[in-house]
């Protein structure tokens, strides 16, 4: 309860420091969803975000990273505002297109499938020449990804604990319904993921992987306190392995300093472990919220908190996403952050491998902006072979 109650002051003062711009949402969340959020601070968040939709003026807030609007139909829901209607904006609506949503790989439709269930919300139509998204459609596209183990990744051939837990979280709605192999996949995951806690209760180096652990068995009604422990330690114990006395979480043992990221995470496992202790519908469940409408305005002067590109340095252009926005894995990162995130040089990334999906990135952004200057390479060699043609006629 103290680990709680600390956790929640960090938080909380995180949410102040970057003035709850956009990319704040889990930390919102965690806030809402334990009833900590004050009045005042989720004005401000939803002042920000009714600034950050008019900047953006588009309600698809990414054109390769569904995700992005995940997050936030997940952060806005836990306040009780419908997503379909923020000044004018459906935030749904792009989910609507199963090919966006699959641009991003399998956090596309596990986040679509978590916000979409956070409220039972309607899947609007998607329109002509695009792929309609369906709950049946998502469930399937991340039940292929399956590794016969049992476990998901967010990349490679090989099942990793934060992916497989993020998997379960968006299956759990389905599990124990009448679908024989959404239970099948289920109990098949939860099989690998008991086999890979160790001794000390622990599954990986990363706080943050215990943190999807709790939200995912708390979602699926287990205790991880009582029925994931290994020689009398639980998932719990192993997460508080990490906590820092002034109150948050550090990535990994080794790094002694508080980390914005696990902390994120760390409280709202601990939210969704309090929920599920007394008694309360899991994190992710919010079907019990009445819907408002939303109540943001939007300043003029304030871009909400608009992120920039990254550049090849791996400094960022601009503005910086704040450190909640890595916990979707979306390859986009920062590398400076990165190395905030994870510690320099550190090669333990168990939380969605951030440095192997940077890379990814970088590489395509060379390609982006290697491409242009082969095209005027070309075009200057034809227009050079040009002119010497004439000047050869001229002579002729």
């Amino acid at each position: 309860e103290n680990v709680y109650n600390n956790t929640q002051k960090t938080i909380t003062g995180m949410g102040t420091s970057i003035n709850w711009a956009f990319t704040s949402e889990w930390i919102v969340l965690g806030l809402a969803r334990s009833g900590k959020l004050s009045e005042a601070d989720a004005k401000k968040y939803c002042d920000r975000i009714a600034a950050y939709l008019k900047n953006k003026n588009s309600e698809k807030l990414n054109s390769n990273i569904s995700s992005d609007n995940s997050r936030l139909i997940l952060a806005l829901t836990s306040l009780g505002y419908n997503p379909t209607d923020i000044n004018g904006f459906n935030l749904i609506n792009p989910l609507a297109d199963m090919e966006y949503i699959m641009k991003q790989g399998l956090s596309g439709p596990v986040w679509a499938l978590i916000a979409l269930d956070s409220h039972n919300y309607q899947i609007p139509e998607a329109g002509t020449n695009k792929i309609q998204t369906t709950r049946e459609g998502l469930v399937s596209a991340v039940l292929s990804k399956q590794f016969k183990e049992g476990g998901w990744a967010f990349s490679g051939t090989k099942s990793d604990v934060d992916m497989t837990c993020m998997v379960l979280q968006a299956l759990a709605p389905y599990y124990m319904k009448g679908d024989n192999t959404v239970d099948s996949a289920v109990a098949k995951a939860l099989a690998w993921l008991s086999s890979k806690q160790k001794a000390d209760g622990s599954f990986t180096s990363s706080s943050e992987s215990h943190s999807q652990v709790i939200v995912a068995l708390t979602r699926l009604g287990i205790d991880p306190e009582t029925e994931f422990v290994k020689y009398g330690k639980s998932a719990i114990d192993a997460l508080m392995k990490f906590y820092v006395s002034d109150g948050g979480f550090r990535h990994v043992l080794e790094n002694a300093t508080l980390n914005s990221l696990a902390t994120q995470q760390g409280y709202y496992a601990l939210t969704a472990y309090y929920r599920f202790k007394n008694n309360m519908s899991p994190l992710f469940d919010m079907n019990d919220i009445l819907m408002a409408n939303f109540s943001g305005i939007a300043n003029p002067k304030d871009d909400g908190g608009v992120s920039k590109p990254v550049s090849i340095s791996g400094k960022a252009a601009g503005k910086t996403r704040s450190l909640g926005y890595l916990a979707l894995g979306d390859g986009s990162a920062d590398k400076s952050l990165i190395k905030e995130n994870f510690g320099v040089g550190d090669s333990k990334q168990d939380a969605l491998s951030q440095e192997e999906a940077y890379n990814e990135y970088v590489k395509s952004v060379r390609l982006a902006k290697t491409l242009p200057w082969i095209y005027i390479a070309i075009g200057a060699v034809a227009l050079i072979g040009i002119i010497l043609l004439l000047r050869n006629r001229r002579t002729e």
